[in-house]
């Protein structure tokens, strides 16, 4: 459940992104907390392989921990763009878009 009062149903675990041809972070709770590492390893494992990897909003975040944003433009929630610049440094954070398309 999120704070915004909607349920999120996942009826899969981790193992589903290894086929997934889409993954999509929907938003992400801690932003400075380090991802847990099986998800960083499916993340990237899913990002190798060519999936299409989604950050809604502050699900930015989480993709940004995995390391799949360094060196690349990318953007968030307004208020928090000053976060994700300060917290990876190595991504070009726009606050001026409403999303960025890198391709993958």
């Amino acid at each position: 459940r999120t704070d915004a009062g909607l349920s999120i149903l996942v009826p899969h675990g981790l193992a589903a992104l290894e086929d997934a041809d889409m993954v999509i972070i929907p938003s992400w709770k801690d932003l400075e907390a380090p991802l847990a590492k099986p998800l960083e390893d499916a993340l990237g494992r899913a990002h190798r392989r060519g999936a299409l990897i989604v950050g809604l909003c502050l699900g930015t975040f989480a993709i940004a921990a995995a390391g799949l944003l360094s060196g690349r433009k990318a953007t968030t929630h307004w208020a928090y763009t000053e976060q994700l610049r300060a917290l990876h440094p190595d991504i070009s954070v726009d606050a001026d878009v409403l999303y960025v398309d890198d391709g993958d």
